[in-house]
Order: structure tokens, then sequence, then C-alpha cells
């Protein structure tokens, strides 16, 4: 996104309905394939997108002949759209981008609205409550849907989602913190009802429903998470779920005491954002995430920290892993978006890269990776 902001305003909505305003005036786009090259500019948030981007996206299957010069076209008709912000729609060889303030795009202005609420809930949680409530003010209905089956934009309305659930999430965990859980019962409630597998949303409603004095309601939630765990999916809700049940039994708020592990380490983090950032938009969709890798760079440090910004997380030590030995053939492999050089475990023998595009070699199943667990299954073939 531009530092700085231009001197005619222009906003971007992407949140619900694709929406522009020029100087604070709601301008309208026509046309599905004009109002797409729009949202895939701004969904961008100040990078370039290359036309060749844009052919793909708008003609997936077969473009035609013409392809590119119907971009030019729709980006001609869009700066007119613009008027008198049509200086910030720009063209470079092969490509076009959309320039746009630090707050005139919704997504990129809820995004930094949940950061810096996470930021001031410890010292200022009034402050922090009042920017979550205008964070999730920002979402305005279903997401470009009718922009849903162009792939970029459909996975960028997949982005959103878990961004909205993330906001929710924090909004309804920081009101019930402030003593503001009458205000959140009924958001808890619908986002627990659209997702009932999700159990930090089934958690975040006990704490609601225990804080507002319905304890009988809060502890049905937590055997109705137990009931469909079990039977869609075969696991158990994690020790937190039976710890919180514990603490509302007894009659307590709502808010389960963590562990000692839990506690806000003494000194700032510095220099993780990124992963702390990642996490939390991992564990929006996810109820177990295992974080690896050698000793001593700084697993549990941000564990903790992400646990001191979303109390419904819990956090478990696991017992190191049985001393490894070095594969003997190097092997390298595309998995989990990150390039990793294996090792076996001393029960395997070596994985191989023998031939173009080679799968596993041996009769071991999984090899342990410094970015996780790589399957049969989960790891693609080796680039040629």
């Amino acid at each position: 996104m531009s530092a700085t902001v231009p001197s005619v305003p222009l906003r971007v909505d992407v949140l619900g309905p694709l929406q522009v305003q020029v100087d604070g005036a709601v301008v309208d786009v026509p046309g599905p394939r004009r109002r797409a090259v729009l949202a895939l500019l701004a969904l961008a948030e100040g990078r370039a997108v290359t036309a060749d981007d844009l052919v793909d996206a708008l003609w997936p299957a077969d473009p035609p002949e013409s392809a590119r010069q119907a971009i030019q076209t729709h980006v001609s008709r869009l700066r007119a759209h613009l008027g008198p912000a049509a200086d910030r729609l720009e063209t470079s060889p092969g490509a076009y981008r959309l320039r746009l303030g630090a707050s005139e795009l919704d997504l990129a202005h809820a995004r930094s609205l949940l950061s810096s609420a996470r930021s001031r809930a410890a010292h200022d949680p009034g402050g922090a409550l009042a920017q979550l409530r205008e964070a999730h003010a920002l979402w305005r209905g279903p997401i470009l849907a009718d922009l849903a089956e162009v792939a970029p934009v459909a996975v960028s309305i997949e982005e959103c989602a878990r961004l909205r659930r993330e906001v929710t999430d924090a909004l309804v965990a920081n009101a019930v913190d402030a003593g503001r859980a009458a205000d959140v019962v009924d958001l808890a409630t619908a986002t627990y009802a659209a997702d009932p597998l999700r159990e930090s949303a089934a958690v975040l409603l006990m704490r609601a429903l225990a804080a507002v004095a319905r304890p009988a309601e809060a502890l049905q939630v937590g055997r109705e998470l137990r009931q469909r765990l079990a039977e869609e999916t075969g696991l158990d809700p994690s020790p937190a779920v039976g710890e919180l049940e514990r603490v509302i039994a007894g009659g307590g708020s709502g808010r389960a005491p963590g562990p000692s592990l839990a506690a806000r380490p003494p000194t700032r983090l510095i220099g993780r954002a990124a992963e702390v950032a990642a996490l939390h938009r991992v564990l929006a969709d996810e109820r177990l995430v295992t974080l690896v890798g050698t000793g001593g760079v700084g697993k549990t440090r941000v564990a903790l920290e992400v646990v001191a910004r979303a109390p419904a997380v819990t956090v478990l030590l696991l017992a190191p892993s049985p001393t490894r030995r070095p594969c003997p053939v190097p092997w390298r492999r595309r998995c989990s978006s990150t390039w990793c050089r294996a090792t076996c475990s001393r029960r395997a023998r070596p994985c191989s890269t023998a031939g173009r595009g080679s799968s596993w070699s041996t009769t071991a199943s999984t090899c342990s990776t410094r970015s996780g667990t790589c399957s049969r299954s989960s790891c693609p073939p080796a680039p040629s």
C-alpha cells in the first residue's frame, strides 16, 4: 500500500460487494470483467499486476487473441470512471498498478486495526475493543459474490473470510475480558453456528455465556462440541475445553486459567511479527498447529506471544523427537510452500530423488523436514 495519501481521496471496498468512492462519491463500475480487473488490482494492495495475469484470470481456459487489447480497454474505461483520481491507475511495461493510500482499501484497514488492537489489548483494552468493533463493521455482506468465479478473486475471498474469523474471535474475547460479554453473545452464537466444528468459536461462546450467567447453556455447547467432533472427525476436543468446562461447572466466570506456560513473558518479542501473524491466520481455521524447528530458535517464545494475544489458544510442550541421522541421499522437494532438505528417521531407509519427478523410493511413509513432516500424499513430485 502507498505510504502517503494522494490529493484526491479514493476508496475501494472489497469486504462485501465491490464499491468505489472518488472524493466521497460512489462510482458505478459496470460489467463483470471490468469489475474483476478493478478487484484484482485493488486486492494486489499496491503491487503491479501483469497483463498476462489479468488475461489468465479473466479467460483461464481459452483466451481470445484480443484478450490483451480487451484488458487495455478495461483499464482505459476504469480511468474514465475514476475521473479526478485516474492517475491512481498506473501503467508500466506489461503491467498495471492501482495506487491506494494506507486506509483506502477496507481489507488493508481491517488488517491494520486487528494488528493494532492485539498490540494494545494488554494496556488499553477499551481502545482495543473499539478498534475491533470498527474492523468487524467493515464487512458489508457476501464478499465479491458476483466475482467468485474468477479464480484469484476466489482465493482472496477465502483469505478475507479467514481475516473476518480472526477479527470476530478477537472481538468476542476482548469483550468478555472487558466485562462486555452481553454485547457479543449473539455474535458468538452466530459464529459458532456457522462452523460448529471450530473449537475456538465454541470456547469463545462458552466463555461469553458463562460471563452472562448462563452456565448451563455454556456447558451444553461443550457437550455438543464433543459429540460433533467424535461423530464427524473421531477426535476429542483439546484439554482447554475440558479445563473451561471445569471452571464453568465450579461457578467460574468462563475464563479458564491457562497453564503457567501461557503467562506473558516479561520481555518484548522482536522481529517475529510475521510468524505471529501467520500463526493467528492458521489458527483461525485449524484446531491443532505444531511448531517445529531446531532447538533454541524461539518456537516456545513465539507460541507464548500467540497465546498472550489469543486466550482461547492453549500451548502444549511436546517431548523432543528421537535422535535423527542425516539422510545420505540429498533430497529437495516442494513441501508446505518451503524448500527443505529432508532427514530420515533412524528406522527409515533413505529417500531418493533418482530420476526426474521421482516419488518416494523407500518403505518410509514420512520424512521429517525442517518445515514439518512430509508424507507421500502431501508432497508433490520433485521439480525437474
